[in-house]
């Protein structure tokens, strides 16, 4: 049942989140994306499932949890989500200059850690795209050639 009309104090809600902690088990297990719900504090996409809190995206998440819990909360999960090391995280302008003095591409501002590497993104919506889809981005390899200008 969605917790959002109960009194559920912070701490209590990270105490008893389920195997996929702040990850929603929907876009995870649809989509194959791992979708970071830690950034707000409001219970409105928390489910409870066997006295387990699960995170969502969103409301259509939320929705599809609630109709089917255990094809996305079973008592052995299909979809696992990686070591925590191995999972991105947000930099913030001032962790990157400390790091790198100079990028070319991307900006500081948008970058994300991974597999202990940062990555400098292009724009306020490209984090969260690289995040959703690890697999997808994080090993692309550039041209050993560029082309002529």
């Amino acid at each position: 049942a969605s917790i959002s009309d109960l009194c559920i104090s912070p701490q209590e809600l990270i105490n008893r989140l389920g195997e996929y902690e702040h990850y929603c088990p929907v876009s995870l297990t649809l989509r194959n994306e791992l979708v970071d719900c830690s950034a707000t504090t409001r219970t409105d996409y928390v489910a409870e499932y066997r006295g387990r809190y699960y995170r969502m995206a969103g409301p259509k998440e939320l929705q599809q949890f609630l109709d089917d819990p255990e094809r996305f909360a079973p008592i052995e999960p299909r979809k696992i989500l990686p070591a925590p090391n191995r999972r991105p995280h947000r930099q913030t302008e001032a962790e990157t200059k400390a790091i790198y003095e100079c990028l070319v591409l991307g900006q500081q501002e948008f970058a994300v850690e991974y597999r202990d590497k940062l990555y400098f993104l292009l724009n306020e919506g490209a984090p969260e795209k690289f995040m959703r889809q690890l697999e997808k981005y994080w090993n692309i390899r550039l041209p050993n050639k560029l082309p002529p200008p």
